[in-house]
C-alpha cells in the first residue's frame, strides 16, 4: 500500500475476476454470432477452446489469490493479537514495577521510558513514534498561559519531536486547547488537516493523534502518537491509543500519590533541619529537641 492507500494486492484481486468475466463473455458472443462456414466455425472453435482455457486459468488464479490472501489475513491477525498481548503485558509490568518502587525521580523516568517504548509496539500504525508532554503553566506570561513541555525523549522513530508547544503560534495554541479540553484528536493527513499545523519540510510525520492524560483532578498532559504514513485512524487504533494513555494515567496518579504521602516526612525533616541550622553541633550525636531547649535558654 502506498501513501494514498492504493493496495496492489487489492488491484490484482479485482483484475483477475474481471479478466475471467470478459473472456467468458467474449466467448459467448463469438459463439452466438459466429458464421456457419466451415473455416470460420473451425477457427471459432479454437477461439472458444482458448477462451475456456483462459477463463479456467483466471478462475483458478482468483481462487488461489483469494485463498492466499485469506490465510495471510488470518496469520496477520493472529500475529497482531499476539504482539498486542505481549506489549500489553509489558505495559502492565511497567506499572507493577512503578508500584513496587519508591517512586523517586529515576523510577519516574524508567516508567515513562518503558511506557513510551511499549506504546510504539502496541499502536498498530506504521513506524510509530510516541512522545509524552506535560501541561505546564508559564508564570512569566500574563495570566499564566499554559504550554506543553516534552517529557524525556521520544520512542520509536529516531527523529526527535519538538520540545514544547507554546500558545504564541496558531499550531501550538490549537494543540494546547485540544489537551486542555481533555478530548483526543486524530489527524489523518498533514495535507488537509482539521487544525492549524506548523510542519517543517524535513519532518517525517504525516499523521498523528493527541490523547490527553488525566490525573485525579486535572489534565496532566498528553500522549502524541504519529506515523510517517498517511493514516485514517480506525476505531481499533483509537481504542489502543486511549488504552495506552490510561496506563500512563495510572502511573501519573501513583507518582502524585507518592508525592503527597511524603509530605508529613518532609515537614518533620524541615523541623529537624531548622534545629540543626541554629545549633553548634559537637560530638558524634545530636538530639534536636534537647539542643533546641538549650538554645532557648541561652542569652
Amino acid at each position: 500500500m502506498d501513501d494514498n492507500g492504493f493496495n496492489k494486492a487489492d488491484a490484482a484481486d479485482f483484475f483477475l475476476p474481471a479478466l475471467a468475466a470478459v473472456t467468458a463473455a467474449l466467448a459467448a458472443v463469438v459463439w452466438e454470432f459466429a458464421p456457419t462456414e466451415d473455416g470460420w466455425q473451425e477457427a471459432l472453435g479454437h477461439l472458444e477452446t482458448w477462451g475456456a482455457i483462459v477463463a479456467t486459468v483466471a478462475s483458478l488464479g482468483l481462487a488461489l489469490v483469494t485463498g492466499k490472501r485469506s490465510l495471510t489475513t488470518r496469520a496477520e491477525a493472529r500475529g497482531a493479537m499476539k504482539s498486542f498481548s505481549n506489549s500489553l503485558t509489558g505495559a502492565s509490568d511497567a506499572v507493577s514495577e512503578l508500584m513496587q518502587s519508591k517512586r523517586l525521580g529515576a523510577d519516574c523516568d524508567r516508567f515513562m521510558d518503558s511506557m513510551l517504548g511499549e506504546a510504539t509496539r502496541l499502536m498498530p500504525i506504521r513506524n510509530c513514534r510516541a512522545t509524552l508532554y506535560t501541561l505546564e503553566g508559564d508564570e512569566r506570561s500574563e495570566g499564566g498561559a499554559q504550554y506543553l513541555q516534552r517529557v524525556g525523549r521520544s520512542k520509536g522513530r529516531p527523529d526527535n519531536a519538538r520540545r514544547r508547544f507554546t500558545p504564541d503560534t496558531a499550531h501550538g495554541k490549537a494543540i494546547i486547547e485540544i489537551v486542555e479540553e481533555g478530548k483526543a484528536r486524530y489527524v489523518a493527513t498533514h495535507r488537509a488537516p482539521s487544525i492549524p499545523l506548523d510542519r517543517d519540510e524535513e519532518a517525517q510525520w504525516r499523521s498523528f493523534c493527541v490523547v490527553p492524560v488525566h490525573s485525579r483532578d486535572r489534565v496532566w498532559g498528553a500522549l502524541f502518537l504519529d506515523s510517517d504514513k498517511l493514516n485514517d485512524f480506525t476505531d481499533d487504533q483509537k481504542s489502543v491509543s486511549r488504552s495506552i494513555a490510561r496506563f500512563l494515567e495510572v502511573g501519573v496518579q501513583l507518582l502524585e500519590s507518592a508525592a503527597r504521602d511524603v509530605q508529613p516526612e518532609l515537614r518533620d525533616a524541615m523541623v529537624l533541619l531548622r534545629g540543626v541550622a541554629h545549633a553548634d553541633v559537637r560530638g558524634d550525636s545530636y538530639d534536636a529537641e534537647n539542643r533546641e531547649g538549650q538554645d532557648d535558654g541561652e542569652s
